[in-house]
């Protein structure tokens, strides 16, 4: 899904390159490259993997899950519940639609 969503910011930085000769045209297109090294620097150090909502809320519920049988939780496992939490709230999702 990024890589996609790469190879067509890449796509429209050529197009705007080539499309004309007009300073602002130049001017879009270098801003569009900029924003580009910075989504390529920020999928460099992070991994992201699609999960699925369903797939997602039941993940969190096993975390918590453990969570509450367990105080000696992995803190890796305690960072995947957070995350996905994070990414939920981002939605305006709770755990439980």
């Amino acid at each position: 899904m990024l890589k996609d969503y790469r190879d067509w910011l890449t796509d429209e930085i050529t197009l705007l390159e080539d499309g004309s000769d007009r300073q602002y045209e130049l001017g879009r297109a270098n801003m569009a490259s900029r924003a580009l090294a910075r989504f390529d620097a920020e999928i460099a150090r992070t991994l992201y993997v699609a999960l699925d909502r369903a797939l997602a809320r039941r993940v969190l519920t096993t975390l918590e899950a453990m969570g509450q049988q367990s105080t000696a939780t992995a803190p890796e496992l305690a960072e995947l519940r957070d995350a996905i939490t994070a990414a939920m709230d981002e939605l305006n999702e709770s755990p439980a639609h």
